[in-house]
């Protein structure tokens, strides 16, 4: 076929537009009916565009038709909010629409409400994606939305990612805005979604759909809210059932540690393969026992094992954690960091069948004449990312990119493993691992506690990552939290 174009112009323009663009679609289609999986769709984008930079020498060639207009395609633009790095998904997202022929515009991450609005005013796109992966870009959603209904217009928001959920989208986004707010699946079922949101009959059809799918779940919601203990009464469920028996075993060596450049080979045998499966759609047994999903794992196991690859890029990971005297009174502990006694906030079990538990009953009350300890600790396997991605010479939606984006997510999980062990084990002392909450989580919910342990432990100089505005963690694989014994 390259013998073809050379010859004629007319026919590289015939490649694209007829079996490259065709299969592309049938690709597309396939994955959205649930006959592909993930790595498939984008090994086919990669060779889509492989093949689009070949023919475009010829295609430069080709004189233009004149007076012809080329068929419009659907536009979308995709972001990830301010306050948020998460772009796996995001990056999936726009190339499984590429391959359904959409145009999309992807903005990138932390991106600014205004730009967002600027972009899609100016460019006239059809659908606007927005995607976050931590609680607090939920908000930053609503804030997108209501920007959206203050300057009067109507086009389709689809939210996405691992803090989204339907019952948030109808109970929080969707009253912000006039126009639709969909919340979107996984990555097969967004050119299904997005079709039914353009202007035409269907959009009509659709907008009912989640008008009416909103009201119930609100009603839903409405009906079915947990009745919740008072605190109160929390506390004396918990004070009956028994204080846990706090763990005051002074750690040999409560100092700051870093760890640089953890061995690869230490991390191995605890990367969650199962977690990197998932990431790729590959979620039932059956699926993880694929032909489909055991390739996908032979290509990251041989990825891995190649690092550093020729051009010296690595997915370094780096690790800091201390230990720090502690004590707690209610629902807030107390650690001493550099003689400043810091007040950490968590939270109680107040559901009416829990048990009224909090983290910090885990540490002797104030007051008592024995303090107990916390440990903290931060790890990043992500700041070499961009530089390996660069090494592959591919964009961030190819397929091995990919692969190393979910790598370093996975890798960031082994290591957060590997250092609590290291850190109880070696600098602790005394008999088992104890808890591991993260904040962010039920246990802690406030995401401001990460930069308590950032500062305390010097993290961001020590691991190579920073903390955004809405204090999610930069690079996106890294990870912190406390231990608790």
């Amino acid at each position: 076929w390259r013998q073809a174009g050379r010859a004629d112009a007319d026919a590289a323009l015939a490649l694209l537009e007829g079996p490259l663009l065709d299969g592309l679609a049938a690709v597309g289609e396939a994955f959205g009916a649930g006959r592909l999986f993930l790595p498939q769709v984008l090994k086919s984008a990669q060779v889509m565009k492989q093949a689009s930079a070949l023919l475009e020498p010829f295609m430069a060639a080709r004189p233009s038709d004149a007076g012809a207009a080329p068929a419009r395609k659907p536009k979308m633009l995709i972001a990830t909010v301010k306050g948020d790095v998460h772009d796996i998904g995001k990056n999936i997202v726009a190339t499984v629409m590429r391959c359904n022929g959409w145009e999309v515009a992807d903005l990138g991450v932390m991106v600014e409400r205004e730009r967002i609005l600027a972009h899609a005013r100016e460019h006239g796109v059809d659908v606007v994606c927005l995607s976050g992966l931590i609680t607090p870009s939920l908000d930053e959603m609503v804030r997108v939305a209501q920007a959206f209904e203050a300057e009067g217009l109507d086009i389709p928001l689809v939210v996405g990612g691992a803090a989204v959920s339907e019952l948030h989208t109808a109970v929080k986004i969707a009253p912000a805005y006039s126009g639709i707010v969909a919340c979107g699946g996984d990555a097969s079922s967004m050119p299904g979604l997005c079709a039914s949101l353009l202007p035409g009959p269907g959009r009509r059809v659709a907008t009912a759909a989640h008008a009416e799918r909103h009201d119930k779940l609100r009603q839903l919601h409405a009906q079915s809210r947990q009745p919740r203990l008072t605190l109160e009464t929390a506390r004396a469920r918990a004070a009956a059932k028994g204080r846990p028996t706090p763990c005051v075993t002074a750690p040999r060596d409560p100092a700051v540690h870093r760890f640089r450049n953890i061995p690869h080979a230490e991390l191995e045998p605890l990367i969650p393969w199962a977690m990197l499966l998932g990431s790729f759609g590959f979620r039932s047994a059956a699926e993880k026992r694929s032909a489909e999903a055991q390739e996908l794992l032979r290509d990251a196991k041989t990825f891995f094992a190649g690092l550093p690859p020729a051009g010296g890029a690595t997915l370094a990971v780096h690790g800091v954690s201390g230990i720090f005297p502690a004590w707690a009174e209610d629902e807030t502990i107390f650690a001493m960091v550099d003689d400043t006694e810091v007040a950490l906030p968590v939270a109680r079990d107040m559901s009416e069948t829990g048990t009224g538990y909090s983290i910090a009953d885990h540490l002797p009350p104030k007051g008592a004449p024995t303090h107990g300890w916390i440990g903290m600790q931060a790890v990043c396997a992500g700041s070499g990312l961009d530089a390996v991605i660069d090494a592959l010479g591919q964009s961030r939606g190819g397929y091995l990119a990919v692969v190393a984006a979910v790598l370093a997510n996975c890798l960031a999980e082994a290591a957060t493993e590997w250092l609590h062990r290291k850190t109880v084990e070696i600098h602790w002392g005394g008999a088992g691992l104890g808890k591991r909450p993260a904040p962010g989580y039920p246990a802690c919910p406030d995401h401001a506690l990460k930069r308590i342990i950032f500062d305390a432990l010097g993290a961001e100089r020590a691991i190579d990552a920073r903390l955004t505005s809405s204090c999610m963690i930069v690079p996106e694989a890294a990870t912190c939290c406390f231990i608790i014994r």
